[in-house]
């Protein structure tokens, strides 16, 4: 029995949607030096990494996903539309927060931190989602 090619987009949208977060997680600790710039606070590495995960999938739920639907059938899914889109998903809320902030250095750093990090899940994203998107063959042989 042949599966049907019509689920295949959404399935491997859905796989990226599950992959990027942890990609850009990866990516941000990479970035960072292993989370350099947070061993001073009171909790441990495994909490704040674990509050990082949270907030990229929110990120991901929250602007990603609009981002997609209204993306998907309006841009062609190439590598540097999902990189953009991922730079933008990962840093647009630390670049609204960070306005009128005091501590521009500071503001910089993480905000070009998460948007490598942006990079990087996009990447990973698109290499889900988009990647060879024609070349799948569903023959079963008997």
């Amino acid at each position: 029995m042949r599966p049907s090619q019509s689920y295949l987009p959404a399935i491997r949208a859905a796989a990226g949607f599950a992959l990027a977060p942890m990609v850009g997680v990866a990516g941000f600790g990479l970035i960072s030096e292993g989370y350099r710039f947070i061993e001073d606070l009171l909790i441990g590495r495994s909490t704040i990494v674990s509050i990082i995960v949270i907030v990229a999938y929110v990120q991901a739920a929250l602007l990603g996903l609009p981002a997609y639907f209204l993306l998907k059938d309006r841009v062609r899914p190439t590598i540097l539309n999902a990189a953009l889109a991922g730079i933008i998903v990962a840093s647009l809320p630390w670049v609204t927060l960070s306005v009128g902030s005091f501590q521009l250095t500071a503001s910089i750093q993480v905000i070009t931190h998460t948007a490598l990090a942006g990079l990087l899940a996009g990447i990973a994203f698109w290499i889900c989602a988009a990647w060879r998107n024609s070349n799948f063959d569903f023959q079963v042989e008997d």
